[in-house]
């Protein structure tokens, strides 16, 4: 009967480790080590319609800027606390203080404050002005498995791995960016297991990019695997306990 029952338990054992659970999916598999790929920067933003742009300018003489900050918050006492905020309209405008109507469609936050800076010294009314330029409502829309997030970026850029890693760790593999340029909307395939993404036009994301996390057999279903591997494993302990009780009967008879 000892025999028996070791036998069993034996069954038992190899029963329970044969429930094995899918592989966790890990990012750029193909990556070589200690080996050198070149790195390329990440690409100036360019103002599209309905960007909201913050713009502010500072002068020697605080009085000469304030009326180019028309619209500021200010502190008295202090002067400029938050910048005027200017949205551009959908034929690449906005209306700038003093200046009048500006064109900045296509152009770099950093071509921007040069043409408004080069404006106010040409006309001459600040000669060595200080012009900051921000884009306020640089995010990006990640969509996966009918949730929907919004990520607001402080910077003045953002990676795919930056913007969906930290969210959903290792459990991606596929993913569509859809972009909207000039009027025209483009969807790309980036693959997470290949360095190749570093390569990809959308690897560093745009203003208002929206980015798809495809399901995957293992994390769209992350749920009912576990579940099915824990009825798996009730199962097959109860079927081997059973056999257990099975072999004693039959031993006793």
């Amino acid at each position: 009967m000892k025999n028996k029952i070791k036998w069993a338990f034996l069954t038992l054992a190899l029963a329970a480790t044969s429930c094995v659970t899918p592989s966790k999916i890990t990012y750029l598999k193909d990556l070589e080590y200690n080996y050198d790929y070149p790195a390329k920067p990440a690409p100036e933003l360019r103002i599209r319609p309905e960007d909201q742009l913050s713009i502010q300018v500072f002068s020697a003489d605080p009085a000469l800027a304030v009326p180019f900050n028309t619209g500021a918050m200010t502190t008295e006492g202090l002067g400029v606390t938050r910048a005027a905020s200017y949205v551009v309209d959908g034929t690449g405008y906005i209306d700038f203080p003093v200046l009048g109507r500006l064109h900045l469609e296509g152009m770099t936050l950093k071509e921007v404050q040069n043409d408004i800076t080069n404006r106010i010294i040409s006309s001459g009314y600040i000669k060595e002005p200080v012009v900051s330029v921000n884009l306020d409502n640089f995010a990006v829309t990640v969509i996966k498995y009918g949730t929907t997030s919004r990520v607001n970026v402080t910077g003045r850029s953002i990676n795919l791995l930056q913007a969906v890693a930290p969210a959903y760790g290792e459990k991606i593999k596929d993913v569509e960016v859809i972009r909207t340029e000039n009027g025209q909307r483009r969807a790309y395939s980036v693959d997470f297991q290949k360095k190749d993404i570093f390569d990809s036009p959308v690897f560093y994301l745009q203003q208002n990019d929206i980015v798809y996390v495809k399901p995957d057999r293992w994390a769209q279903s992350q749920f009912m695997t576990t579940a099915r591997a824990s009825i798996t494993s009730i199962l097959t302990i109860a079927s081997s306990v059973a056999t257990i009780f099975v072999w004693i009967k039959l031993y006793d008879k």
